[in-house]
């Protein structure tokens, strides 16, 4: 069964409201929100979204939000609330300010030197959309240079998609510093994915944030052979860590030489 369209985003209305009155209750910002109290807060939304069905009377089921709603709709709301705080501008459509103002400053996104003069919009990583330069150099806030915590990149190389990279966050240990990737670390991943999909012996409510992204990059640079053999397409990006000699394939084409790493745990026998 596939991902209802719905639960990977916030709409508009009631919806978006409940949302800035939880943020605002809760102080979420996105450099202090991990894969965990993601979860934490989508149950929470969840929980009183259908309250909030439930008193007006609605006569359609909600549709739970993914972990993955609440991570983009914060992203463009920080981003909107940085927009706003540096140009001044707190009117909403009812050409009101009261909303705007509460909002913009109930959570503190930008240092008072920031707010003290007039500055640039700081930057939000493509990656996991968190703000990236909170502190002074150095801060233990800020965000890495060139990774994000999951270990993937947080830009992704020119001249390719914005959606290129896989999706925050992997799983711990997959990719690290922006430069390597662990092949064991991989295949341990989709083993525990099939213990709790195929055997649903994993434990747990259900599958993490981190293994909803790591299904779909695997989707995406998954292919199966006549043979029966199944090969994740790796990424040049990455350097892969020591592994078998033969769980790596290069292939050589007149398009470009392209390198898989051999799955035999998905193998059709």
């Amino acid at each position: 069964m596939g991902i209802h369209i719905q639960s990977l985003r916030i709409g508009w209305g009631p919806e978006f409201f409940l949302f800035m009155k939880l943020r605002s209750q809760h102080k979420w910002v996105s450099f202090k929100m991990m894969p965990s109290k993601w979860v934490e807060a989508t149950k929470l939304y969840n929980s009183e979204a259908m309250k909030l069905d439930q008193l007006r009377g609605s006569n359609h089921s909600y549709i739970a939000k993914n972990p993955c709603a609440l991570m983009l709709q914060l992203g463009m709301v920080e981003a909107t609330i940085l927009d706003r705080v540096i140009t001044g501008n707190y009117k909403s459509m009812k050409d009101t300010e009261a909303f705007w103002r509460e909002h913009c400053h109930v959570v503190p996104l930008m240092r008072e030197d920031q707010l003290d003069r007039k500055c640039r919009k700081p930057a939000l990583c493509p990656h996991c959309k968190k703000i990236m330069y909170l502190g002074p150099t150095g801060a233990p806030e800020n965000h890495k240079r060139g990774c994000c915590l999951d270990g993937v990149k947080s830009k992704p190389p020119d001249n390719t998609s914005s959606n290129y990279l896989p999706y925050w966050p992997q799983p711990n240990g997959i990719f690290s510093g922006g430069t390597s990737f662990n092949p064991q670390a991989f295949l341990s991943a989709i083993h525990k994915i099939y213990e709790k999909v195929v055997m649903g012996t994993g434990g747990g409510d259900g599958i993490s944030m981190e293994y909803v992204a790591f299904t779909e990059m695997l989707q995406k640079r998954t292919s199966i052979h006549t043979d029966g053999s199944v090969f994740f397409l790796l990424y040049p990006e990455f350097m892969v860590d020591s592994c078998p000699d033969e769980w790596v394939i290069k292939e050589r084409s007149e398009s470009g030489d392209k390198t898989y790493l051999c799955m035999d745990c998905l193998r059709n026998n």
